[in-house]
């Protein structure tokens, strides 16, 4: 009896031990971090801290560009020293592309395009392919994406190379890269960093942090609601100006961004083409302290529709919250968001891009309402 005691006693101390070991593992972070049939680690939950890239590493939150809305963040330390120079990323829809540019790319896209003309800037904008690369893109393709055609193709048009890395539910996850750079002349430390960064091509894939993603349906409060704005000219414009369409595209840019002003003849291409239950309108988020730039850039790339100034109700209900530029938006009668914001939604072909969203949230917006009577025509046939 003493002897099965003390056997008893050594059986109650390894499941102790057991116990306090799964409890370190499972409990460490909120995230709660395990490894999948892929091999690869994704995280329960988004959280501030603890979360495990897909490596099993721990994510560096200094170096991070996170994107919690669609399930995913990408860990630049790797190229730390080199982000905001020559290696700078963009978010499109689901997207985050990031690209390697030579001195002369970046000087191209922080030059002062806005006042240069159609021709000029497409000229321009030519000499620009040659001074960059697109190294790399991660996307997921969330269970409610609503561009998942347009971003798979959007991947396979502009990477050699398409990769599937995991799902997570019914999120799928891929990482697309370009290997060939011969088009490209670059100077002794442009080489250098080009060297470095496809020798570090497999560090940064595993770069990328994998969660559900946060639903924003119930935190976002964005909308156009309760405004009174005043237009680059003057004029008063407040949320009743949506009543008069079923929809309206909101273009928010500012004058200094390169992309924001290479989009607007583009975007004044769409909007002569919106059907009369459509308008279009923008939102210069620095067009109070810079009035006349902002007109002058618009005047010079031809667009018509209005440009507007945030007043504090608006800056609070929407544009504070845009942390890319450009970025469109579509409201309702009621100022309502319809479907999520987009960047650029085809650097290829805008207009046809930006056109596809309006038929699909067209149709959206007028369901939303009750509103059963047929839609006034169609976009590009005004």
């Amino acid at each position: 009896m003493r002897y099965l005691s003390k056997r008893k006693k050594v059986v109650i101390v390894i499941l102790v031990v057991m116990m306090s070991i799964g409890l370190l593992n499972g409990c460490g972070n909120k995230g709660g971090a395990q490894k999948n049939k892929d091999g690869i680690y994704t995280n329960k939950e988004y959280s501030e801290k603890g979360m495990k890239k897909i490596d099993g590493s721990d994510l560096n939150y200094d170096n991070i560009i996170m994107r919690d809305g669609i399930g995913y963040g990408v860990d630049y330390t790797v190229f730390k020293d080199l982000n905001e120079t020559c290696f700078l990323h963009v978010k499109n829809c689901n997207i985050t592309e990031f690209t390697f540019y030579t001195e002369k790319g970046v000087e191209i896209e922080n030059s002062t395009s806005q006042y240069l003309t159609e021709e000029e800037y497409g000229q321009l904008a030519k000499t620009l392919e040659s001074q960059k690369f697109d190294y790399a893109a991660f996307l997921n393709i969330t269970k409610d994406d609503k561009y998942a055609d347009y971003e798979l193709d959007y991947l396979q048009k502009n990477y050699k190379n398409v990769d599937k890395l995991t799902t997570l539910g019914e999120d799928t996850y891929y990482f697309a890269y370009n290997d060939d750079y011969s088009y490209m002349t670059l100077n002794v430390t442009e080489q250098k960093s080009m060297e470095r960064i496809m020798k570090e091509r497999d560090k940064f894939k595993s770069s990328i942090v994998v969660f559900p993603a946060v639903d924003f349906k119930k935190q976002d409060e964005r909308n156009m609601n309760d405004f009174s704005a005043k237009t680059l000219d003057g004029q008063t414009f407040t949320q009743e100006d949506f009543k008069n369409y079923d929809l309206t595209m909101v273009n928010i840019w500012n004058t200094v961004c390169g992309s924001c002003i290479k989009e607007m003849p583009e975007l004044e291409k769409v909007y002569e083409g919106l059907p009369k239950n459509v308008n279009m309108i923008s939102i210069c988020t620095d067009g109070d302290e810079s009035n006349e730039l902002a007109k002058n850039i618009m005047k010079v790339k031809g667009d018509k529709f209005k440009a507007l100034i945030s007043d504090s109700k608006l800056r609070k209900s929407l544009t504070d919250s845009i942390d890319a530029f450009p970025t469109t938006v579509f409201v309702d009668k009621e100022g309502n968001i319809v479907g999520t914001q987009v960047g650029v939604p085809d650097a290829n072909n805008t207009v046809e891009g930006y056109n596809t969203l309006i038929d699909k949230y067209l149709k959206t917006a007028i369901s939303d309402s009750g509103n059963n009577k047929e839609e006034v025509g169609s976009v590009g046939g005004k």
